[in-house]
């Protein structure tokens, strides 16, 4: 059995973000990706990221702050936001900027978008960002990334803990353990025709924007060992 420290499922803006950050910290890392190619549904996605205070509104001449973007969140969520989860968004969101920045990925542009009561969207081109953080994985020698890899089923330890990964390979069943854990980075559910009819029967003729990999692989591991799911 293959043994890392943390093992990365997806391969997504998420998913590397993760991996460079951990190979970054001297953990040993394996990703597995589903596809034969990183992106998922970023590589889909318009690119824009809502910061606040950032250097780019700041040359444009837009006065904002952190509280008015977790304020605007609130709003458009209705209400109903989980608030640890803004709170959290905002302690570290222009940490997060920074970075992006440092990781050469380009903010290219500032545009007001739907949502937000200043221009607030920071457009990233998701290819050039997914190929610059590539780039960074494969300085890293302890960071591995497997390819055509859909992980199958978690699997607890004696203690009670998720630390092993099933996953196929070439056409076999293999498996990898974690000391540190398994980060589910795998996206939604949007390919997928079952889950779409169990919890949005209304979307069956919608277009669907989403990574063909995304048919719920990681919600349906984590139900496995009884995760509960919101915003169905």
């Amino acid at each position: 059995m293959e043994s890392y420290d943390l093992i990365i499922l997806g391969g997504g803006l998420a998913g590397m973000c993760a991996a460079v950050e951990a190979g970054e910290q001297g953990i040993d890392v394996l990703l597995l990706e589903k596809q034969d190619e990183l992106g998922g549904s970023t590589v889909l996605s318009s690119g824009y990221m809502a910061f606040a205070g950032t250097d780019l509104q700041k040359n444009a001449g837009i006065i904002d702050s952190t509280k008015s973007l977790l304020a605007d969140m609130t709003e458009v969520g209705g209400g109903v936001n989980e608030p640890a989860l803004v709170a959290e968004y905002g302690e570290h969101q222009l940490e997060t900027y920074q970075w992006l920045i440092n990781h050469d990925i380009e903010f290219r542009s500032l545009e007001a978008v739907s949502g937000h009561s200043v221009p607030r969207g920071h457009i990233i081109d998701p290819h050039q960002a997914i190929q610059s953080l590539y780039k960074r994985v494969k300085q890293l020698t302890n960071v591995t990334v497997y390819f055509n890899a859909p992980a199958k089923r978690l699997l607890k330890n004696e203690e009670g803990r998720i630390d092993t990964v099933l996953y196929e390979s070439d056409g076999e069943e293999r498996k990898a353990v974690a000391s540190k854990g398994v980060l589910i980075a795998s996206g939604g559910f949007a390919k997928s025709e079952e889950l779409l009819g169990q919890f949005a029967p209304q979307l069956k003729n919608a277009l669907r924007i989403g990574g063909a990999g995304n048919q719920g692989d990681g919600i349906r591991m984590a139900w496995d060992h009884g995760a509960w799911v919101k915003d169905l």
